[in-house]
């Protein structure tokens, strides 16, 4: 079983973007097929309200990508 991600850390400063927040880090790669079983975000806002979407993109070639 694969496992990604990074460690949360502090930061001093909240994000000034709204409604839209992309985390792309290419190093963190699987090279088979799978399935995702679960994962985690950690925010300093504790809103049930707010929704979060995980997208997880597949390479078609060099250049695209498909979700």
């Amino acid at each position: 079983m694969s496992q990604l991600g990074n460690e949360a850390i502090w930061r001093e400063n909240e994000d000034g973007a709204k409604k839209a927040i992309l985390i792309v880090d290419p190093t963190q790669q699987v090279q088979q097929d799978g399935f995702v079983i679960g994962w985690n975000v950690y925010t300093t806002r504790g809103r049930r309200s707010q929704t979060v979407h995980l997208q997880m993109w597949r390479p078609v070639n060099a250049a695209n990508h498909r979700l």
